[in-house]
């Protein structure tokens, strides 16, 4: 599940303008977990959450394709909060890490009257990790978000 709780962007003149990004997400799937007990490892089932929230602001660029529709290109920096938590019968594990991260982004806005448009975005999140449950110590994270904006 991805919820993007607002993706704003503000264009004062000649397509430039600043963009801002609050958005978070969680994901849960199976694994398998291996457990050092007695000497020995086991390999057991586990069950892994990650979870993550951004707040991010940068500069844009606003191409108009038309007189109602535009192409926005987004860079922003900021913090990404991740929380990675696995859970077997025989142990548990929660790592949470906050770390400065780039995000890039194109959306394309359609106005449909005279104060609303419908927005379709795609976001690229990246982030390197200092503690992780699964092989990579990266998060990469792409986000593909639709909703109604409010033209100023």
């Amino acid at each position: 599940m991805n919820l993007t709780l607002l993706n704003a962007g503000y264009v004062w003149g000649k397509g430039f303008g600043i963009t801002g990004v609050w958005a978070g997400g969680a994901h849960a799937f199976d694994a398998e977990s291996r457990v050092y007990h007695d000497g020995g490892t086991h390999t057991v089932p586990a069950r892994v959450e990650l979870s993550y929230g951004v707040l991010m602001i940068g500069p844009m660029y606003s191409l108009n394709m038309t007189d109602d529709s535009a192409l926005d290109f987004k860079v922003r920096l900021g913090s990404l909060f991740t929380r990675e938590k696995s859970t077997s019968e025989v142990s548990a594990f929660t790592s949470d890490n906050m770390r400065i991260s780039a995000s890039l982004g194109v959306g394309y806005r359609k106005k449909v009257a005279d104060r609303w448009s419908l927005m379709l975005s795609s976001d690229y999140y990246a982030v390197r990790q200092q503690y992780s449950i699964t092989a990579g110590q990266n998060a990469h994270i792409l986000s593909f978000t639709t909703g109604v904006g409010f033209v100023l």
